[in-house]
């Protein structure tokens, strides 16, 4: 399916029929991005003659359902059943037509270029809020200081010793159908990784390296000759400030699928190391 974009808009009046962009839904080709404008839903909120709630709430439906979609996608990438994707131009183009209340989406608009979070972001900007953005832009610094942290307390110390910085692709897994980034990986009796996963990417972005991390490991553990009780796994990331955050619900989710890897901040990393030092963990993967 090809990429495309939609806007999404609210009319806080209906006999007026003006309206305001709040967000923006992106089709990459196999997973939405979607981002919502506080400062324009607070506009929105502040025109309407009716109970603004509803604004969250139809922006926490779409939210719910694109994800649902994205989940669905990313066990068809894995799978070798096909999941049809049941939000398709052709379904942007129709709510274009059809939608009434305060809810409005435009046709779909086709993307002629690969999409990663700064192009994402570029069209945000563009289209929807000129302001938001900023925030990006520390998260992008926040991203930078989390991977000096990350590689050299890690990543420099073992990258003699054990992978790094590898890109797993099908030759590894035939399931894997693009290349998955993982930051180290070694072996000595039994596995020894780890993943970085900085919060400040988008929610879409998250989910789809988390599951495909968690896919890995899964594989992993199907290669004989090696003592899976003692494997250890590990995902970096770094607990948000604030608690009431959409990355601090992400955070708490991780937190809770720790049987299936230890996590840790990024200022702990060196701890991983350590243990690839002390267990003298070597590379094991061909052609990588």
């Amino acid at each position: 399916m090809n990429s495309f974009y939609s806007l999404v808009k609210i009319s806080p009046n209906s006999y007026t029929q003006d309206s305001i962009i709040i967000g923006l839904i992106v089709f990459d080709g196999m997973l939405f991005h979607f981002q919502f404008s506080d400062l324009k839903k607070r506009i929105a909120k502040s025109l309407m003659k009716t109970d603004s709630k509803q604004i969250e709430l139809l922006v926490k439906e779409i939210a719910a359902n694109l994800q649902k979609v994205n989940n669905q996608s990313q066990k068809q990438e894995h799978s070798f059943f096909d999941i049809n994707n049941p939000i398709s131009e052709n379904y942007f183009e129709y709510l274009s037509k059809y939608s009434n209340g305060i809810l409005g989406f435009t046709a779909s608009k086709a993307i002629y270029d690969s999409i990663d979070a700064a192009k994402f972001n570029q069209l945000f900007h563009l289209l929807v809020d000129q302001i938001e953005p900023i925030q990006k832009e520390k998260n992008s610094e926040k991203e930078v200081q989390f991977y000096k942290r990350v590689n050299s307390k890690l990543i420099t110390r073992v990258a003699n010793k054990v992978h790094t910085n590898i890109e797993l692709d099908s030759r590894f897994a035939p399931t894997l159908l693009s290349a998955f980034k993982i930051d180290c990986i070694g072996k000595n009796g039994a596995f020894i990784g780890a993943k970085t996963l900085p919060l400040t990417k988008t929610t879409a972005t998250l989910h789809k390296e988390l599951n495909t991390y968690i896919s890995v490991i899964a594989h992993l553990k199907t290669i004989k000759a090696v003592n899976h009780n003692n494997n250890q796994f590990f995902l970096i990331s770094d607990e948000p400030t604030s608690k009431t955050s959409e990355e601090f619900r992400i955070y708490k989710q991780l937190k809770d699928a720790e049987s299936i890897f230890n996590l840790i901040s990024s200022d702990e990393s060196e701890s991983i190391a350590e243990k690839i030092e002390s267990q003298n963990a070597q590379m094991f993967l061909e052609g990588y």
